[in-house]
């Protein structure tokens, strides 16, 4: 990281005209889109970008997004020693398989995106509030669900027939199952595997998945992974209920699968986040809301 430090001439200069530290910003890069390869071993390849409307378009509403970010009212409630640098905000979308429909999600140096969340319950203020977290419940699943036009039956990463195997558990085994090839060979992941009591074995965990999850069984551990897929889907939803959210004055942050906003607007960004979704997907989600 390169650090600036101010010599004597600017620091009297700033004095002079009353410059305070919240007064320095910046001027952002124009938003990044990327678009990368199938992955091979642990490396995806950076393509370049084709010239298409597609490709206007998406940069038009990382623009308008950028924009939106960059004026919104965020602060820091200043607890402890940890600080957040609420400048930066600059967010990019990086689609993968070689595809415009795969992928997409919102990634680059925006804050938020990588602040442990107990720091951002504990210490972000938007408008000047306290935060509230707008998340689709079970949100892959979810959307994998109105893929095929359904709605999951209850919390799809709930094994009834299997209740001593966690739902952290299941929820990294599904994820597993959206994103590869389920095979014979195949083995739990790392920390699924420590959370599942030995009884379990791999084939024993992907069966109980899939008989929960029948109506989208043919969707896990496909040959061709659908989960780059579902990626885009949920990208294009968060995408498009943070633009309506400022639309309707409410200052948004978008996570992955949530919105970050004030919490004396938590309701309506529910409305918001759900119709986006409907709009998308043709079914409506369970969508919670957690104060803090």
């Amino acid at each position: 990281m390169t650090r600036l430090q101010a010599g004597p001439r600017l620091i009297e200069a700033s004095e002079a005209v009353g410059l305070q530290l919240n007064d320095i910003g910046y001027e952002s890069a124009l938003p990044i889109i990327e678009l990368k390869g199938p992955k091979i071993g642990a490396r995806r390849e950076t393509l370049p970008l084709p010239k298409s409307a597609r490709v206007d378009a998406y940069l038009r509403q990382l623009a308008e997004l950028q924009a939106h970010l960059n004026s919104a009212k965020l602060t820091e409630a200043g607890s402890g020693n940890f600080r957040i640098h609420t400048s930066c905000r600059v967010v990019s979308r990086s689609f993968l398989d070689g595809s415009l429909e795969r992928g997409g999600r919102l990634n680059g140096s925006a804050f938020w995106l990588c602040l442990p969340k107990e720091q951002r319950r504990a210490n972000l203020r938007i408008s000047g509030e306290p935060i509230a977290e707008v998340d689709i419940r079970a949100a892959v699943p979810a959307i994998a669900y109105a893929y095929v036009g359904q709605s999951p039956d209850g919390d799809p990463y709930a094994l009834p027939q299997a209740p001593d195997i966690p739902r952290d558990a299941v929820k990294k085994v599904m994820m597993q199952m959206f994103w590869s090839e389920i095979s014979s060979r195949s083995r739990l992941p790392d920390e699924a595997r420590l959370m599942i009591p030995d009884a379990y074995t791999a084939k024993h965990v992907y069966s109980r998945i899939r008989e929960r999850n029948a109506p989208i069984a043919s969707l896990l551990g496909r040959s061709d992974p659908l989960g780059a897929k579902l990626m885009w889907f949920e990208s294009e939803i968060i995408m498009e209920a943070t633009l309506r959210c400022y639309t309707a004055g409410i200052h948004a942050l978008p996570l992955h699968d949530a919105l970050l906003v004030p919490a004396s607007a938590a309701e309506h960004a529910k409305e918001i986040l759900q119709a986006a979704f409907v709009d998308r997907m043709r079914k409506t989600p369970e969508v919670t809301i957690e104060r803090f």
